[in-house]
Order: structure tokens, then sequence, then C-alpha cells
């Protein structure tokens, strides 16, 4: 599916049906999150791990409405005509400034509630934007359920084998392995990268580089989940406390401090990456 006109998708019923039962419980997680995360217009640290992953599963929903409401108004094909007059250098370039400048201005606020989530919100947005035109091929291709289904299931398995063998699983999770780990995913990125500017498009490296990448961010989500788990509701009152003020203040730990935004939207990442990839090997199979 290569030309334009293949690629244009508007909302049929069934989507605009799942764009109001989204609608409907991203309000109601709102409310849910305000009354368990917040308490005296602050952060708690009371069930971090249950808020943060209403925060992820809040953040999939904002993402599923974003994306699809970006696929029906054709902004996926504006994004396309967008990367074929502009050089791809300069937008890959242009797209890292863009990612590296929001996340420093993210990490910078992490006690700063509003600005947090504005942050968030953006980050979503643009990510949103730039899985619109998988979106509109996967929809077109009757493809998205598939691929859905099989990140669900992909993910509560992988949950449910780390929740009944932490004592085996947590010692692989450790930083150690975790930095061997991000080589290998930089080195797979340059060879996919090398590979596609050297080779063009290929049908077998597609599934092979993303199946790589779908097992790497599948042991990153554990990663991220560990590190959450970590956190002690003491150690995170002390970061409550020490960090009010500012995130450089002495004895402020923040890898300790509940926010929220910022350690729910690395899970969120890590989730997305899986169904993009799932999404690449799907549609590589139907080639």
């Amino acid at each position: 599916m290569n030309s334009i006109e293949d690629l244009k998708y508007k909302l049929t019923e069934k989507d605009f049906n799942e764009l109001k039962y989204s609608s409907i419980m991203t309000i109601v997680l709102v409310v849910i999150i305000y009354l368990s995360a917040f308490e005296n217009n602050n952060y708690t640290c009371k069930n971090i791990l249950v808020n943060i992953y209403l925060y992820v599963i809040l953040s999939l929903l904002l993402f599923h409405i974003m994306t699809l409401l970006f696929v029906n108004a054709n902004l996926h094909i504006s994004y396309l005509n967008f990367i074929k007059n502009f050089n791809v250098f300069v937008i890959f370039f242009g797209i890292i400034i863009l990612f590296g400048t929001l996340f420093l201005i993210f990490d910078m606020n992490s006690n700063n509630i509003i600005v947090s989530h504005l942050i968030l919100l953006l980050l979503i947005s643009l990510i949103s934007f730039f899985t619109s035109l998988m979106y509109a091929r996967l929809k077109k291709n009757n493809l998205y359920n598939k691929v859905f289904y099989t990140t669900l299931m992909f993910i509560v398995v992988l949950l449910l084998l780390f929740y009944f063998n932490q004592d085996i699983l947590k010692k692989y999770l450790k930083n150690e392995y975790l930095y061997i780990i991000l080589i290998l995913l930089l080195v797979v990125l340059i060879v996919e990268i090398v590979y596609i500017l050297l080779m063009g498009y290929d049908k077998t490296m597609t599934i092979l580089i993303s199946a790589i990448v779908l097992i790497i961010f599948g042991y990153l989500l554990l990663v991220d989940t560990q590190h959450i788990l970590e956190i002690t509701e003491d150690n995170c009152n002390k970061a409550l406390k020490n960090c009010s003020t500012s995130i450089y203040n002495n004895g402020c730990n923040i890898n300790d401090y509940p926010s929220y935004p910022q350690k729910s939207f690395s899970i969120f990442n890590d989730i997305i990456v899986i169904f993009q990839r799932l999404g690449q090997i799907f549609l590589a199979s139907e080639d």
C-alpha cells in the first residue's frame, strides 16, 4: 500500500464507538487517579504501583483517541508528504532535538505537577502523530485488532511471568544487565538505519529487527516495573518532602519521588514501542 489514496482512512461507526467509550473511560480514569494519586493538592505515596499503571492506562487511552482523530483528519498524509519533501537526515535530527528538549524539560520539572502533566500530554500527542501512519495502514489492512490483542497478550503474559517469578527474574533486572541491553538496542537501531539507507526496505530484515526490539522493550518494561517496586512508602514520603521545592535539594532522591507522569511515561513508551514493532511484523507479513 504505497499510494497516498490507499493510506487515506475515514473512521467507521465502530471507530466512533471506540472513541466514545474511550472518552468515557478517560473521564472515569481521571477521577479515579485524582482520588487515588493525590492528597492535599500533592502526590501521595500510597499504592504507587497501582497509581502508575492507572496513569499508563490513561496515557494509552489518550494515545488511542488522539491517533484516531489524527488519522480521521488525514494528518498522517500531511506527515507522509512532509517526509517526502524534506531531507530525511534533517527530519531525523529535528525529531531527536525535539524529543530531547521535551525530555529534558520533563525531567527537570518532576516535582511540578502542572508542567509535568502538560509535557506528558504533549509527548503523547507527538507520539500519536508519528504513529498515525502505521495506525492507518493497520486499519486499512484490518490488522489493528490483531496487533492490539497480540500486544495486550504479550504484556499480560510478561507481567504475569514477572509477578510469579520475581525472585528469579529480578537479579537479571539490575543495572549491569540493563546497560548491556541498552548497548544492544543502540547497535540494533544503528544496523536498522544503515540497512534501510543502503539496501532499502526488506521484509525479512524488518521482521527480524522488530522481533529483537520487541524482546528488548519487553525486558525494559520489566526493568521499569521493578524500579517502581523498589520504592518504599517511607522513602517516597521523604522524597516528597525533600524534593518539594527543588529536585536539586540536599536529600532529594528523585528516584523515590512519586512523579507519576514521568514514571508512567517510561512504561507507556515501552508498551507503545512493543505495539509499533508488532505492527511492523504484521504489516511485513502481509506484504
